[in-house]
């Protein structure tokens, strides 16, 4: 065979190879389903099972996971106490304006005064704004440790009940309802 019929041979054996693997694709994708449940071959087996697919909404799980509630409680606490303090602090700033304001104090007493108010200000400004960042912080950590947990007990769900995977519903255009887990997984999460 000459140079030339290999170079127009070649190309025409990947144009065939190319079509055929594009018909074998088309053919096993009409023929798969669209439902729930995935046929695969199980390797170590050789027999075919079927894996199911649901959606959740992530967001319901999280504030329905007793521990998040828990989280959510303890730094709604801790926000109650730094405010008792401020109501505190604020009450006494109240009572050195009041005592400056009495008129029986003599100008060198006043500014004295007026100096300490300010500075207490200045105090508890700073204190406001050191807490928020605590708290912020601690809310931040709160939420990444409790979707890491969510997460594995999520995995831990599909797994024992077989799902392929569990998709957030937020990233859903369309689903039958039939697929809805949220209830059984927040059964699931709060059980243990």
């Amino acid at each position: 065979m000459d140079i030339k019929n290999k170079i127009f041979l070649f190309p025409m054996i990947l144009f065939i190879f190319f079509a055929i693997s594009t018909a074998l694709f088309a053919q096993d994708k009409n023929t798969s389903k669209s439902s729930s449940k995935i046929k695969s071959d199980l390797p170590e087996t050789g027999r075919q099972v079927n894996r199911k697919i649901g959606f959740a909404d992530f967001l319901t799980i999280y504030h329905s996971y007793s521990s998040s509630k828990a989280e959510e409680e303890r730094l709604k606490e801790k926000g109650n106490k730094f405010q008792v303090e401020m109501e505190i602090e604020k009450g006494r700033i109240i009572e050195l304006e009041k005592r400056m304001n009495s008129g029986v104090l003599s100008e060198a007493e006043k500014a004295k005064l007026r100096k300490e108010i300010e500075e207490a200000k200045i105090k508890a400004g700073r204190k406001i704004q050191e807490f928020n960042v605590e708290i912020e912080n601690d809310r931040m950590q709160t939420i990444e440790q409790l979707i890491g947990e969510l997460k594995e007990k999520i995995s831990h769900y599909a797994k024992e009940k077989d799902y392929l995977m569990i998709l957030d519903m937020t990233q859903l255009i369309f689903s039958d309802t039939e697929l809805e887990l949220t209830k059984e997984i927040i059964d699931y999460i709060n059980k243990e």
